[in-house]
């Protein structure tokens, strides 16, 4: 696993993969201190008193936007050369859409990656999206790019995930926000983003 917020063990720092995370990371921290500085500052005044102030409240795929126009301002496919696309079709359905898709040029397997915020205790929203991965073609690698709030460091849960979801985490990072407890006022936790890799089809 991870630590720190770095990069796992054994896998190429210089790669598009390593090179999307940090980028999609960056898009993230980045949008959720623009929230919490102008949400505190209206908080002050009265105003937002019920609300998180940072990423909180985000769709995903108000997400996947960000993390996309991240790369395009970061000059990724440039840079990469590879191919970042949004909402494209699964090969073996063209109903099915995946969040983003990583294409290096040449002849290597796009990547598949799905964006999930995880809200539910027993990852089932994270499942949905392992299940719709499991029947891509094997040569192609499969992630789930992953945000969640909390307490700690995300530690223990990147081990949950990893010990029931059949997944290896590639890379995380944590960043403070504010979050708005039952009472209305503001707790310092942290938004974890994870970029996890699947083992193996999952059924």
């Amino acid at each position: 696993m991870a630590e720190g917020g770095d990069t796992a063990p054994g896998i190429d720092p210089n790669s598009h993969i390593d090179a999307f995370f940090s980028i999609a990371a960056e898009a993230v921290r980045s949008e959720n201190k623009f929230l919490a500085e102008h949400l505190a500052a209206c908080d002050r005044d009265g105003f937002y008193c019920d609300y998180h102030q940072g990423v909180q409240f985000l769709f995903e795929t108000t997400l996947v936007y960000l993390i996309f126009r991240g790369l395009l301002a970061a000059d990724f496919v440039r840079r990469q050369q590879c191919e970042a696309r949004w909402e494209e079709s699964y090969p073996h359905s063209v109903e099915k859409k995946v969040d983003l898709l990583l294409r290096p040029r040449g002849s290597l397997p796009a990547d598949y990656i799905e964006c999930k915020i995880w809200k539910h205790e027993y990852a089932e929203d994270l499942k949905a999206d392992i299940y719709k991965m499991s029947e891509l073609p094997p040569e192609h690698r499969r992630f789930l790019l992953t945000l969640w709030w909390e307490s700690g460091d995300g530690a223990d849960n990147l081990q949950w995930l990893t010990n029931n979801l059949n997944v290896k985490v590639a890379h995380y990072r944590c960043f403070p926000t504010g979050w708005r407890n039952r009472h209305k006022q503001i707790e310092s936790r942290n938004s974890v983003l994870a970029l996890l890799e699947l083992s193996s089809p999952a059924r």
